[in-house]
């Protein structure tokens, strides 16, 4: 017993490094920003140590951070919605390549990962404006009459955000998709079941943690996005993250922007817990 226990020991051992660097780097740094969300915003100091709900109050009764937070959470949602929608394609699309082309067009999937998020956000710009190529190219095509207001509106927004989250999805699908047989789907149709009927019954339970695990880390990447929404959203659809920016930037109210941190990660790691719990009983049902 004692031999057999010692292997383990000295692999935790190993793991020792990783969670020093995220005791300093992330529960520390996360342990002060909860303390500073209960202090008070006094104008001229930053803060006063306190123990007061007021910020997480004035969140909730404010019509304008009610508006933010159900525009976070509609907005992210559809990103990751859209995303999965575009992701099962496109993963089923690379099962049926060879290797050289689909590690190839893998490579040029992940390839807008390495460009910064700024620069893509602004290459959404420049395709969307008024005087952006969309437009552009429907105004030659004689499709429309005028300019089309692209920018500022949720559907641009979601749509260069699942662009950005597509990625992410491909690759957790994609995983688990290479794991199921081939001849699976092939018998249910053997058997009877029209292809619509052999994915939704055969390939989609099989390829359902793939879809979850996509979904929630594109849900996770899209509430704490920052560069995209403030670019392409503007002042017309307010998200959080630039939010807490300006309360820490511009207004210096660190107790509130610290409250809308610790409401943002508690929004984020709750959804993404119900969203995996009801996806495993699903799964087992």
């Amino acid at each position: 017993m004692g031999d057999d226990a010692r292997p383990g020991r000295q692999l935790g051992w190993l793991a020792a490094p990783t969670c020093i660097v995220l005791l300093f780097s992330f529960v520390f740094p996360l342990a002060l920003i909860a303390r500073y969300s209960v202090n008070e915003f006094v104008p001229g100091q930053l803060m006063r140590e306190a123990l007061t709900p007021a910020n997480y109050v004035r969140f909730f009764t404010d019509a304008l951070f009610q508006r933010v937070f159900v525009t976070t959470l509609v907005v992210s949602l559809a990103s990751g919605f859209v995303a999965v929608l575009v992701g099962i394609p496109t993963a089923f699309a690379l099962r049926g390549l060879s290797a050289r082309w689909r590690s190839a067009l893998i490579t040029l999937l992940l390839f807008p990962l390495l460009v910064v998020t700024v620069v893509r956000a602004a290459g959404w710009v420049a395709l969307l404006n008024e005087r952006g190529a969309v437009n552009s190219f429907l105004l030659a095509l004689h499709v429309i009459s005028e300019p089309i207001r692209f920018l500022r509106t949720a559907p641009a927004l979601i749509v260069a955000m699942a662009s950005s989250l597509l990625p992410y999805i491909v690759i957790s699908i994609d995983s688990v998709l290479q794991a199921v047989p081939r001849h699976l789907e092939e018998a249910a149709m053997v058997l009877g079941a029209p292809p619509r009927a052999a994915f939704r019954y055969v390939i989609l339970p099989l390829i359902l943690p793939g879809i979850v695990t996509g979904f929630v880390l594109s849900f996770i990447l899209s509430m704490d996005a920052y560069a995209t929404p403030l670019l392409i959203g503007g002042s017309a659809i307010r998200m959080m993250s630039p939010m807490i920016y300006v309360q820490v930037s511009e207004l210096q109210n660190w107790p509130f922007a610290s409250a809308i941190s610790i409401v943002l990660i508690v929004t984020s790691v709750t959804l993404s817990a119900l969203i995996t719990v009801a996806a495993a009983q699903r799964k087992w049902r």
